[in-house]
């Protein structure tokens, strides 16, 4: 695990800087969730991990899959990783991608669990009684959030 960890991390710090040079770090951020979602797919997993395909050609297909859904700087980072064989790390970079947003960012993942519902109300409750506690700006997260379906066009 931690090897992977290594291997991933020069790849998210680099996006990281141009993202942040492009001040275009929520735009990654996208495009690495959908990169995510992607790959939760077994036919895209399937493509990243079979053999018997040429990691040229693997880049290339995964490439050609993004290239009108996330941003050409992102289409060329899936390039490059590709190349360097770290299409399988994808998943890995992007978590990496992300802490280093959130802490850029000073956001802090808050998860709300209740056996009931929480209106509006108490929700921004909850989140200006946070804020004031720690000064930062809070971001929510959902226990069994239904996921946006991705299908990518021409593939499956």
């Amino acid at each position: 695990m931690s090897e992977i960890r290594t291997q991933s991390r020069p790849y998210a710090e680099a996006a990281f800087e141009v993202a942040l040079a492009d001040d275009a770090l929520d735009a990654w951020t996208a495009d690495f969730s959908l990169i995510e979602l992607a790959l939760e797919d077994q036919k895209i997993s399937q493509l990243v991990e079979t053999p018997s395909i040429s990691q040229s050609e693997k880049t290339n297909i995964f490439c050609d899959l993004f290239r009108d859904e996330v941003q050409d700087k992102f289409v060329n980072f899936l390039s490059v990783a590709g190349s360097a064989n770290r299409l399988r790390l994808l998943a890995d970079i992007s978590k990496n991608f992300k802490e280093l947003v959130a802490k850029e960012k000073n956001l802090k993942n808050i998860t709300v669990a209740s056996s009931y519902r929480i209106d509006k109300e108490q929700l921004n409750a909850n989140r200006s009684s946070f804020k004031e506690k720690n000064e930062s700006r809070s971001k929510r997260c959902y226990r069994n959030r239904q996921k946006p379906y991705w299908r990518p066009k021409d593939f499956l």
